[in-house]
């Protein structure tokens, strides 16, 4: 479980989270998850998959997740200046688990993936090294914060594999999983900053 401050920072992106996710699987009919930006990792803090009859497999909320082998930790790493991201590589080679190796990338790659992401605006979830299990479904990914801050984490919407193409569906949906991640972004601030 999540314990102190991390888990204050996750109840409270859960928290500012909910209510734009779910207008957009009201209104799409797909499942958002979202996830906390973590150093190393992202960390899953709320659903929407149980509002469109999708399971939540028990033990996923607060599950950690490689930030480099999920869409929600690319779209978080892309809107991170280059400096930092080559301070969480360096990070990850001290911890095989979460290291890009462990995950199918080499930095190289992992740089080219991070510069595809800032030209599109959003990240996929075809990424090499990603489990069997993971592959039932796609994704698409938005960063949620400020373009001058690093991202407080990341929103991503699902849909099942073989509906639709990555491109395909960012375009039908992106504008509306950008307005979910700014009116997170937007919460996140009004709930950390006190009204005068």
């Amino acid at each position: 479980p999540v314990r102190g401050e991390v888990a204050r920072v996750a109840d409270g992106l859960a928290n500012a989270g909910i209510e734009p996710m779910s207008r957009v699987t009201e209104r799409e009919g797909w499942p958002c998850d979202l996830h906390l930006f973590d150093g190393l990792f992202t960390r899953l803090v709320e659903s929407t998959r149980y509002r469109c009859g999708f399971e939540i497999p028990a033990g996923l909320i607060d599950q950690r997740f490689s930030i480099f082998a999920t869409a929600a930790g690319h779209a978080c790493l892309a809107q991170l200046p280059d400096a930092k991201i080559d301070d969480i590589i360096q990070r990850s080679y001290r911890d095989f688990e979460w290291s890009l190796q462990a995950h199918g990338w080499s930095e190289t790659a992992l740089r080219a993936q991070i510069e595809q992401v800032r030209e599109r605006g959003y990240a996929t979830r075809d990424l090499p090294g990603m489990p069997e299990s993971w592959k039932l479904f796609n994704a698409i990914a938005v960063s949620c914060g400020w373009e001058d801050e690093a991202p407080v984490g990341a929103v991503t919407i699902l849909w099942p594999a073989g509906v639709m193409r990555s491109d395909a569906f960012a375009r039908r949906y992106l504008e509306g999983l950008r307005d979910a991640a700014r009116d997170i972004a937007r919460a996140w601030v009004e709930q950390r900053v006190p009204s005068p």
